[in-house]
């Protein structure tokens, strides 16, 4: 993590996460996986990464240091595979505990874009995948699951008082729009 000063004598820490892409789960999800064979794969490839990014955070929230942990988790939320949420994509077929953002949430981190838009069937924030212009690299293809994996988390004495998604310009769900839009990733 980082420091940074954002005001004098104020600062704050800042991880950047990028966890592990592969395998997928929401892809497992999409191919007829029940909750547990996800579970049990998140818990394995991407949980351990990120509990040592959190344990390189512990007592800085004690401190009184705000903290924010960024980036590409590449798991969706425990807040938007939810009962009702069911059915809205169609690899969203059931409710699943994903164990990097519940550990978030144990941590005492705060997902921002659920404290501004809460409901996500109303708002579900997908990040993943944005359309950018062909690289002649990976492309993702028509059944490849749409999800909120990009996330900022606060911890500590912070308020978040907004939060919005950056991305293509004129698609749904994009409140700031960029032409062309550089990633396959959209911005929170």
């Amino acid at each position: 993590f980082d420091y940074v000063e954002v005001r004098p004598g104020g600062f704050v820490a800042v991880a950047s996460v990028h966890l592990p892409a592969e395998p997928y789960g929401p892809q497992l999800a999409r191919d007829g996986a029940t909750d547990g064979e996800i579970v049990e794969l998140e818990t394995r490839v991407r949980l351990p990464r990120f509990e040592r990014i959190l344990a390189g955070l512990s007592g800085l929230e004690a401190a009184g240091i705000p903290v924010f942990v960024v980036g590409d988790f590449n798991t969706p939320s425990h807040l938007d595979w939810t009962a009702e949420a069911v059915g809205l994509r169609p690899h969203v077929r059931l409710p699943v505990a994903w164990p990097v953002s519940l550990a978030a949430e144990r941590a005492g981190f705060r997902d921002t874009w659920r404290e501004i838009h809460p409901d996500p069937v109303v708002d579900p924030g997908l990040t993943w995948w944005a359309a950018r212009p062909p690289t002649g690299g990976y492309e993702p293809g028509p059944d490849t699951p749409n999800d909120r994996i990009d996330v900022i988390y606060a911890a500590g004495p912070s308020v978040t008082t907004a939060c919005i998604v950056v991305g293509e310009a004129g698609q749904a769900g994009v409140s700031l729009g960029v032409d062309p839009w550089p990633s396959d990733h959209r911005a929170v």
